[in-house]
C-alpha cells in the first residue's frame, strides 16, 4: 500500500491483522539539534538552522549540513595522510624493491621499481564525502537550489 511521504504503514502478510499507519511527528529541526548533540563536532550554524524549518525532507537537512562541512573542509584544507606507492620509474625515489625489479625484468626499460610515500588528500576519508556528493546529485528528492551548491564544491575534490 502505497502512503503519503510523512506516514508510515506497516503490514504483516496475515490478512486477518490491520494495517498500522501513524505519521512522522518528528519535526526536522529537532533531527538537527539531535545531530548536533549526537556528534558534539556538528556546530550549530544559525543559518542552517532556521532552513532547518523550511526543508520538507530528511535530505535536505543533510546535504545542508554537507554543504557546510565542505565549505569548512575547502576553507581549512582537506584530510591528508602517507599513501605507500609502488612505481616503476627511471627517476629513483624512495626505498628500491629489487626482487620486484627482477620480477619484472624492469631494467630492460632501464627503470626501477620503486615504493614511496606520498602525502596525499585522495585517502577514504574524501573519497567518501565525494561519493556521498555524487548519490545526493543524483537523488530525486532533494532540492535543486541544495543540487547547485553540491556541484559548485565538486571540483574541490
Amino acid at each position: 500500500m502505497k502512503n503519503n511521504s510523512n506516514e508510515t504503514s506497516f503490514q504483516d502478510n496475515n490478512p486477518n491483522k490491520k494495517i498500522i499507519s501513524r505519521k512522522n511527528q518528528i519535526p526536522i529541526q529537532n533531527i538537527y539539534y539531535m545531530l548536533s548533540y549526537a556528534y558534539n563536532n556538528l556546530k550549530i550554524n544559525q543559518d542552517v538552522l532556521l532552513e532547518s524549518l523550511d526543508y520538507e525532507n530528511i535530505h535536505d537537512l543533510f546535504a545542508r549540513i554537507l554543504i557546510d562541512a565542505i565549505n569548512n573542509l575547502v576553507r581549512r584544507g582537506f584530510y591528508k595522510e602517507y599513501i605507500v606507492l609502488n612505481e616503476d620509474t627511471s627517476n629513483i625515489k624512495g626505498k628500491i624493491n629489487i626482487s620486484e625489479s627482477i620480477k619484472r625484468q624492469t631494467n630492460t626499460y632501464k627503470k626501477l621499481n620503486c615504493q614511496y610515500d606520498e602525502f596525499s588528500s585522495d585517502v577514504l576519508f574524501n573519497q567518501i564525502i565525494k561519493t556521498t556528493m555524487g548519490k545526493l546529485i543524483c537523488n530525486n528528492m532533494l532540492d535543486n537550489e541544495l543540487k547547485k551548491k553540491i556541484k559548485k564544491l565538486r571540483p574541490f575534490f
